[in-house]
């Protein structure tokens, strides 16, 4: 967790500044840390770019705030505006024998002052403390001093968008203590690392046509981090679902072709596959039969989940990305997919697997083209998010 502090910063070797050191120091700085959460001040940001557009993208994903208005800094309260725009919990600090502008006068503010006994005592730490606790309580929850004069665009939809939050991109929220991720991109492009699993559709043979298959999302992710080894992958992936899944079903797979099914909804995990670092879950998605073609259903992702938790939790690992299944061969539109997918995630998070829950999960909607929209609209995509949040 995080929290961003909004102070007077000052030159260096100011007055101002050692002030405002001495504040973040020995009072914001240790109750932070007793809370568990990292202090950040705008002075000790090292990206590139403007300090502004910095700023706002720490007040907007910060958990909380903490104001300090001795001296009554203008960018300070131009800030704490930002803050309460954003409904961030925020704490204020004013050094005694200040007083508060009449604007903000009616705001609880701590109170504070930088005397040995005080620092001994913990007066502020101890008070810092007590509000983070009561943030906590109300699921930081800020209220919204701008209510009244904010735009209903959701009216009658029962959903509180203020769940959701965005950030370079990405719209997030967070289910049964899983953060749930959506970006827009190619699987393919998605940077692995170990012990974060890539989620892969298939079939239900588990065989090679979708390996090969450079449309589809696997033979897309497969043929370009395995080149040159994917006759290698598609025969781990076969001896692995045997394995794990035991002897399948010969089903009538098209009209000229018997094969062995292992039943949709299944999940295979490859750990480390063929050296790579990186593990990778198969799901079956989608099912052939010479009488009924190639399907997916939104029951299958279900069934998928809560198998693909169950893999993780005996590799103990937590994290995964996916790319929205059910889609392309499987026929089920990309919304629709999206929408279904999603609420297999929050099911698996929500309740987790044999005690085993999901830390994050990231889903990346399918973009073809920097310069080309993706093939779930964004404000799906918030609403949907906000919808499995609703039920924390």
């Amino acid at each position: 967790m995080k929290c961003f502090v909004i102070s007077p910063i000052g030159e260096e070797g100011s007055d101002v500044r050692q002030h405002a050191d001495d504040v973040f120091k020995y009072i914001i700085e240790p109750a932070m840390k007793e809370c568990g959460i990292e202090a950040v001040r705008s002075d000790q940001l090292d990206k590139p770019g403007l300090i502004s557009e910095q700023m706002f993208c720490f007040i907007f994903e910060a958990d909380l705030c903490i104001a300090v208005l001795t001296n009554h800094n203008p960018n300070v309260f131009y800030e704490l505006a930002v803050a309460h725009s954003a409904q961030r919990p925020v704490i204020i600090l004013i050094e005694k024998g200040q007083q508060l502008p009449f604007d903000v006068s009616g705001l609880r503010a701590i109170r504070y002052d930088l005397g040995l006994r005080s620092y001994e005592a913990r007066t502020h730490i101890n008070s810092i403390i007590n509000y983070v606790k009561a943030f906590a309580t109300e699921g930081w929850k800020a209220p919204d001093v701008f209510s009244a004069y904010r735009a209903k665009p959701d009216v009658g939809t029962g959903l509180d968008l203020t769940r959701v939050k965005e950030s370079d991109g990405v719209l997030w929220t967070t289910v049964g203590g899983c953060e749930i991720r959506v970006g827009n991109g190619r699987i393919e492009e998605q940077a692995g690392k170990a012990g974060v699993a890539i989620v892969l559709p298939c079939n239900e043979y588990f065989d090679d046509r979708c390996v090969w298959d450079t449309r589809s999302a696997l033979g897309t992710y497969v043929n370009r981090i395995f080149e040159g080894q994917v006759a290698e992958f598609v025969a781990l992936m076969k001896d692995e679902c045997r394995k794990k899944l035991g002897a399948g079903v010969e089903q009538q797979k098209t009209d000229d072709e018997r094969a062995e099914s292992f039943g949709a909804g299944h999940c295979v995990l490859l750990n480390k596959p063929l050296g790579h670092s990186v593990p990778i879950a198969l799901v079956s998605t989608t099912t052939q039969r010479a009488d009924q073609g190639l399907t997916a259903r939104i029951s299958y992702l279900f069934d998928g989940m809560r198998e693909l938790v169950t893999r993780l939790a005996n590799a103990r690992l937590n994290e995964v990305i996916m790319p929205v299944l059910g889609t392309g061969h499987g026929g089920i539109d990309a919304p629709l997919a999206f929408v279904g997918l999603l609420l297999a995630v929050a099911e698996a998070a929500r309740y987790g697997q044999g005690g085993q829950h999901l830390k994050r999960v990231t889903i990346v909607v399918f973009k073809p083209h920097a310069d080309s929209p993706p093939v779930v609209d964004p404000v799906i995509v918030r609403r949907a998010l906000a919808l499995i949040s609703s039920g924390k």
